[in-house]
């Protein structure tokens, strides 16, 4: 029996897009969980709340 793709090629993100489907900025995130973004700062400089990290040329190396 032939094989098929599940995903058609186009069906398929491009990889910048699925990183912003996969990731929220402070804004979104604070959005998300209703609060500040002020608060998810303050809350990563104390190391609590959800995990974050920076993305980008300034961010991860």
């Amino acid at each position: 029996m032939p094989t098929r793709s599940l995903l058609s090629p186009s069906a398929v993100p491009d990889s910048a897009s699925a990183v912003r489907a996969c990731f929220l900025n402070v804004r979104d995130a604070a959005a998300y969980l209703g609060i500040s973004p002020h608060t998810l700062y303050v809350w990563r400089h104390r190391r609590q709340g959800p995990p974050s990290f920076r993305m980008g040329p300034r961010g991860r190396r």
